[in-house]
């Protein structure tokens, strides 16, 4: 006899927990119904207890991932006019680049040394979401001279894209809710894919001036592939951070606040951040799934009760996107400057 499966979202009191390492899902048999909802159940875990999780079988081939690696090296090596030509702001609907500090999530109090290019998925021909005269519906910026960059990059994306919307099937059974809950929330995401390269640095490594700079992510997860160098760190409940060091053939995903406001905190927004103390340069490419400009994001019903009535109030994801991205490519403060010149003293 089948029985009705346990929804996470039936103790909806869990809080983070001090985990000391990130959980490994391998996702062979999604495609199986069955072996499906064990799937849903492992990632659902991972998603209420820690925010993070590792995946393999989850099918981006090898070639293409080391195809956009390529590309990202090849990038960051043009000269500083090219780069700067595609200099990223809300003019261009942040796409382009930015280079080292350019991009801080909370400029008055830490910094983070490296430098980015962004490119964002387009939405489909006709849907509400790709009217341009919306905000962050700009053309991407592509450089010059890179031949086969725009493919790696838009084939990658739309991989991870496809990723992506597996794997909000799998929360969407996790929370008790059928597999395409989610998809009219997504089917014209903010997509964006980031090349990340943090620069080589020895010596002392301040608090004031990380890789990447203590953070939760804004959209709904993330996708995130590494290369060979560790650098990612976790902050589980204790207050202790915890490495997330590259595996091989997997894949880094984490939760990010709009999934932690649509459960009500049952998936948890983990905090994280990048320390470069290696001597070595690190390349990292995050694809940060945001819902469609439009879809609301309010606690779901299967989230809350009486116990438990909505801890967030409801916000419409595009402005929400908007203006987080507005604050952290603020100007550096007066205060922070000296913190900036001394990483600059440690690259080597």
């Amino acid at each position: 006899m089948q029985t009705t499966p346990v929804s996470l979202a039936e103790g909806l009191d869990v809080p983070l927990q001090a985990f000391s390492e990130i959980p490994l899902i391998d996702l062979k048999g999604f495609d199986d119904a069955g072996e499906r909802q064990r799937l849903a159940e492992a990632v659902g875990l991972a998603a209420r207890d820690v925010g993070f999780l590792y995946i393999t079988n989850h099918g981006i081939p090898e070639p293409q991932t080391a195809a956009l690696f390529t590309a990202a090296r090849a990038f960051f090596a043009l000269p500083a006019e090219e780069k700067q030509r595609l200099y990223r702001s809300e003019t261009t609907g942040f796409r382009g680049y930015r280079g080292p500090f350019g991009q801080n999530y909370d400029p008055s109090r830490q910094l983070s040394n490296n430098e980015n290019y962004f490119a964002w998925t387009t939405p489909p021909a006709g849907h509400p979401c790709a009217d341009r005269n919306l905000p962050l519906t700009a053309p991407n910026l592509w450089p010059e001279g890179l031949p086969g960059f725009q493919f790696a990059l838009e084939t990658y994306m739309d991989a991870a894209l496809a990723l992506s919307r597996r794997l909000m099937r799998l929360f969407a059974l996790a929370l008790g809710l059928d597999k395409s809950h989610f998809a009219s929330m997504i089917d014209a995401p903010l997509g964006t894919l980031s090349l990340n390269r943090y620069p080589p640095e020895s010596g002392r490594i301040e608090r004031e001036v990380l890789g990447i700079s203590e953070h939760s992510d804004y959209g709904l997860l993330t996708v995130l592939a590494q290369d060979s160098v560790p650098g990612l760190q976790v902050k589980n409940a204790a207050g202790d951070w915890v490495g997330a060091p590259p595996v091989p053939a997997a894949l880094v995903i984490n939760l990010g606040q709009q999934m932690e406001r649509l459960t009500n905190g049952l998936f948890k927004a983990t905090e994280h951040r990048v320390v470069s103390a290696t001597g070595l340069e690190r390349y990292s490419v995050p694809f940060f799934l945001e819902p469609n400009w439009d879809a609301v994001i309010e606690v779901l019903p299967c989230c809350q009760s009486l116990e438990h009535p909505p801890a967030y109030r409801p916000a419409q994801a595009g402005p929400y996107y908007l203006e987080i991205l507005q604050r952290s490519h603020a100007a550096i403060p007066a205060h922070m400057q000296e913190h900036r010149d001394l990483a600059e003293a440690r690259m080597t």
